[in-house]
């Protein structure tokens, strides 16, 4: 059950869904910890490279975002961010 009392249908928690809705309208002053959040939140795998984190969807090894570790990014990056969630839930969709 939700904080508001009703039962959610939703497969994914609720912190990642709002992160999700928050991104898609404003790419700027996002950092790795928002993408950490979003991304594993909605069941990305993550491993590190070098300066990176690169997370990627074990379904879809092509859908994957390297994120830099440094401490403002660029707005682009919430762009890809959001892309790569998209498509795995539009790839879940179409699994049901």
């Amino acid at each position: 059950m939700s904080r508001q009392g009703k039962a959610s249908n939703q497969p994914f928690p609720h912190n990642a869904v709002k992160l999700l809705e928050r991104m898609r309208r404003s790419k700027a002053g996002w950092r790795p910890r928002h993408y950490e959040r979003l991304f594993m939140g909605f069941g990305f795998e993550a491993r590190q490279g070098g300066e990176h984190t690169i997370y990627y969807d074990l379904d879809d090894p092509d859908n994957s975002v390297s994120v830099p570790r440094h401490r403002e990014l660029k707005p682009y990056l919430a762009g890809l961010a959001v892309a790569a969630v998209v498509r795995k839930l539009d790839r879940l969709k179409e699994t049901e």
